[in-house]
């Protein structure tokens, strides 16, 4: 035991910013203020932690909305079978020469039937 205590004396005699036990002329002075700074900075983290994970509750809940691969490339098979512009063009253009037909089909039939 008397090891251990000399031990210690050596410790504290090569180190003077350690620690002693009380009497308030170790390096204790500041002690108090500091833990509690510590314990004000836990607390912040504590929130900050209780934010971050009802935040990645919230995004879990998102993705979980979201379309799967086989419901997304049933949506793209519908998109693809949409007409483009080119057959829209078509399709207008077969409808106003079915209309102009229609329109002129008095002249055309004296012109063929004659």
């Amino acid at each position: 035991m008397a090891d251990i205590i000399r031990l210690n004396a050596e410790i504290a005699h090569h180190h003077p910013s350690a620690l002693k036990s009380g009497g308030g002329d170790g390096t204790f002075d500041g002690m108090e203020a500091r833990v509690t700074r510590l314990e004000d900075d836990m607390t912040e983290m504590k929130g900050d932690l209780k934010s971050l994970l009802k935040s990645s509750a919230e995004i879990k809940g998102k993705i979980d909305n979201l379309p799967s691969a086989y419901e997304f490339g049933q949506l793209k098979g519908r998109v693809d079978s949409l007409p483009t512009t080119a057959k829209l063009a078509s399709l207008l253009a077969v409808f106003v020469a079915a209309i102009a037909l229609v329109n002129n089909w008095a002249a055309i039939k004296a012109v063929l039937f004659r």
